[in-house]
């Protein structure tokens, strides 16, 4: 039933919508074309299967082909995974986490547990980040060497990429930057607890490169990358933007979300004129985009978009406290339309 299920095949699309089959048909998890388009990573599942472990941890053959269905590379051929430790940051023995390099035209990266893939284990390097570029043949190239569990890299140039790690344990996050051109040393960016949202740095602002790839917004040197992020803080979520310069990691803040509004940026436009685009909402206001102007505070309207309750009115809140039967004590939110006279509400669990 499952081979039956499951069963699927990469295809070749042409713009005329002509289909043609590449590879073999199989168990495919990922097929991911390469940034220049002359290559797919292709992760598929075979048996033996089991009974008692879900699919993520059934055998799995990964490879690349070129676009005649051809394989060109093994990359990796993995047992059942049946024998992973019980923690949170244990993983398997070998290759995992399969990509390409969005920067770079067909360069396929992966990862390797130093440790056994326990993170019980007294270990100086956790996992190593390895690269191999076309066509396939040499010898991979170690990139990094990380002190924690690696969990997501974020491809920008030759020169910068940042990498996250995590510890689960004691929720340690840490964010560094790793020159591509050298392969220097890791140099932490941010060190932080994921519980402690108040310093969470946000997310870095990536755009489609010319090869229609994700890669980090960077200045002309390539020393500066954005970050949005929601800005949890003791007044509530106050969206904002930052420019880090990640060689002497001083922080500008452009600008940041001010009550009564709540506006999240959507995209930034031009970051040496420092204009982007934001979702802007208030108790009254429904949402609408607008292009700011950060220098000049500047603030003009995209879109004008109707209140689609406008009929119920300023909506009035009450909050509702009552106990349930077994005594546990339980709110509810009441919302009235402003004229409707005020009278004792009564809620029943």
């Amino acid at each position: 039933m499952f081979d039956y299920f499951a069963l699927s095949q990469v295809v070749k699309v042409g713009l005329d919508g002509r289909m043609a089959p590449l590879g073999q048909p199989g168990m495919i998890q990922q097929a991911v074309p390469s940034p220049n388009g002359r290559y797919v990573l292709v992760r598929t599942r075979h048996r033996p299967y089991s009974y008692t472990l879900p699919v993520s941890s059934f055998p799995q053959r990964v490879e690349v082909l070129n676009l005649e269905g051809l394989v060109v590379k093994e990359l990796a051929e993995l047992p059942l995974a049946d024998n992973v430790p019980t923690s949170f940051d244990a993983v398997p023995t070998g290759r995992r986490q399969f990509g390409w390099r969005e920067d770079a035209p067909n360069t396929v990266f992966w990862v390797e547990a130093q440790d056994g893939g326990n993170p019980k284990t007294e270990a100086p390097v956790r996992d190593k980040l390895f690269a191999l570029p076309a066509p396939f043949d040499g010898q991979p190239q170690e990139l990094a060497a990380l002190p924690l569990r690696f969990r997501n890299i974020h491809w920008g140039t030759d020169k910068l990429a940042l990498v996250e790690g995590y510890r689960w344990t004691d929720r340690k996050e840490t964010t560094w930057t790793l020159d591509l051109a050298t392969k220097t040393s890791l140099t932490p960016l941010f060190e932080r607890s994921s519980q402690d949202t108040y310093t969470d740095p946000g997310t870095p602002y990536l755009h489609r490169n010319s090869q229609g790839r994700q890669v980090l917004t960077t200045d002309g040197a390539g020393d500066v990358v954005y970050f949005i992020g929601a800005g949890a803080s003791p007044e509530g979520d106050r969206p904002f933007i930052d420019e880090l310069n990640v060689r002497t990691k001083k922080s500008a803040r452009w600008w940041r979300s001010e009550a009564p509004y709540y506006e999240m940026p959507v995209t930034i436009l031009d970051p040496g004129k420092r204009t982007f685009v934001t979702r802007r909402e208030s108790a009254q206001e429904s949402p609408n985009y607008f292009l700011r102007d950060a220098p000049s505070l500047k603030l003009t309207p995209l879109t004008k978009f109707p209140n689609p309750y406008a009929s119920l009115g300023n909506l009035q809140k009450q909050v509702l406290k009552y106990k349930r039967a077994d005594g546990v004590e339980l709110t509810a939110n009441l919302y009235l339309p402003r004229t409707t006279r005020r009278k004792t509400a009564r809620c029943r669990p």
